[in-house]
Protein backbone atom coordinates (compact mmCIF):
# COMPACT_ATOMS: atom_id res chain seq x y z
CA UNK A 1 0.00 0.00 0.00
CA UNK A 2 1.37 3.66 -0.83
CA UNK A 3 1.01 6.30 1.23
CA UNK A 4 0.28 8.53 -1.21
CA UNK A 5 -3.20 6.30 -2.15
CA UNK A 6 -6.30 7.51 -0.54
CA UNK A 7 -6.97 3.92 0.37
CA UNK A 8 -4.27 4.46 2.46
CA UNK A 9 -5.59 7.07 4.58
CA UNK A 10 -8.71 5.91 4.78
CA UNK A 11 -7.84 2.44 6.36
CA UNK A 12 -5.59 4.16 8.41
CA UNK A 13 -8.37 6.49 9.86
CA UNK A 14 -10.81 3.60 10.30
CA UNK A 15 -7.53 1.85 12.35
CA UNK A 16 -7.05 4.76 14.57
CA UNK A 17 -10.74 5.39 15.44
CA UNK A 18 -11.30 1.76 16.69
CA UNK A 19 -8.29 2.49 18.96
CA UNK A 20 -10.01 5.48 20.48
CA UNK A 21 -13.55 3.60 20.51
CA UNK A 22 -15.14 4.06 23.98
CA UNK A 23 -18.24 2.06 23.45
CA UNK A 24 -18.28 -1.62 21.96
CA UNK A 25 -21.57 -3.50 21.02
CA UNK A 26 -22.75 -6.31 19.06
CA UNK A 27 -25.41 -8.57 18.94
CA UNK A 28 -23.74 -10.65 22.28
CA UNK A 29 -21.48 -8.00 23.66
CA UNK A 30 -22.01 -4.53 25.48
CA UNK A 31 -18.97 -2.85 26.79
CA UNK A 32 -16.95 -0.23 27.31
CA UNK A 33 -13.64 -0.22 27.06
CA UNK A 34 -11.59 3.62 27.80
CA UNK A 35 -8.53 3.97 25.06
CA UNK A 36 -7.08 6.36 28.32
CA UNK A 37 -4.91 4.28 31.02
CA UNK A 38 -5.61 4.84 34.48
CA UNK A 39 -2.73 5.80 37.23
CA UNK A 40 -1.99 2.46 37.79
CA UNK A 41 -1.47 1.81 33.91
CA UNK A 42 -4.53 -0.40 33.69
CA UNK A 43 -7.65 0.41 31.02
CA UNK A 44 -11.36 0.53 32.34
CA UNK A 45 -13.45 -2.54 30.80
CA UNK A 46 -16.65 -2.82 32.12
CA UNK A 47 -16.80 -6.68 31.58
CA UNK A 48 -14.11 -7.07 34.65
CA UNK A 49 -16.83 -4.04 36.98
CA UNK A 50 -16.84 -4.56 40.42
CA UNK A 51 -20.60 -2.29 40.26
CA UNK A 52 -19.37 0.53 41.19
CA UNK A 53 -18.57 1.89 37.42
CA UNK A 54 -20.86 1.20 34.71
CA UNK A 55 -21.44 -2.21 33.34
CA UNK A 56 -21.61 -1.74 29.90
CA UNK A 57 -22.35 1.17 27.00
CA UNK A 58 -26.51 1.16 27.35
CA UNK A 59 -26.64 1.74 31.24
CA UNK A 60 -23.68 4.01 30.72
CA UNK A 61 -25.73 6.49 28.24
CA UNK A 62 -28.53 6.31 30.39
CA UNK A 63 -26.73 7.65 33.33
CA UNK A 64 -25.64 10.73 31.17
CA UNK A 65 -29.06 11.23 29.74
CA UNK A 66 -30.10 11.36 33.06
CA UNK A 67 -27.53 13.84 34.37
CA UNK A 68 -27.90 16.02 31.77
CA UNK A 69 -31.63 16.30 31.99
CA UNK A 70 -30.62 17.10 35.91
CA UNK A 71 -28.37 19.57 34.55
CA UNK A 72 -31.41 21.14 32.04
CA UNK A 73 -33.64 20.99 35.08
CA UNK A 74 -31.22 23.14 37.41
CA UNK A 75 -30.63 25.91 34.18
CA UNK A 76 -34.61 25.84 34.36
CA UNK A 77 -35.24 26.41 37.89
CA UNK A 78 -32.49 29.44 38.05
CA UNK A 79 -34.37 31.01 35.26
CA UNK A 80 -36.88 33.64 36.56
CA UNK A 81 -40.07 34.19 34.61
CA UNK A 82 -38.32 36.78 32.45
CA UNK A 83 -35.53 35.13 31.10
CA UNK A 84 -37.09 31.67 31.07
CA UNK A 85 -37.82 32.33 26.78
CA UNK A 86 -33.94 33.03 26.52
CA UNK A 87 -32.56 29.98 28.48
CA UNK A 88 -30.33 27.70 26.23
CA UNK A 89 -30.52 23.91 27.17
CA UNK A 90 -27.36 23.45 24.79
CA UNK A 91 -24.27 22.72 26.89
CA UNK A 92 -20.46 22.71 25.66
CA UNK A 93 -17.67 19.95 26.36
CA UNK A 94 -16.23 22.37 28.95
CA UNK A 95 -19.33 23.11 31.28
CA UNK A 96 -20.86 19.55 30.46
CA UNK A 97 -16.90 18.07 32.32
CA UNK A 98 -17.36 21.01 34.86
CA UNK A 99 -20.98 19.31 35.22
CA UNK A 100 -20.36 15.77 35.77
CA UNK A 101 -17.24 15.65 37.67
CA UNK A 102 -18.76 18.33 40.05
CA UNK A 103 -22.14 16.41 40.44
Amino acid sequence: MNVDDKDFFVRLYKLLSYTMQLRNSDDVDDYILSPVVNAEGKFFDSRNSDGSLPCDADANGAYHIAKKAMWAIGKIKEADEESFKKTSLAIDNKTWLEFVQKA
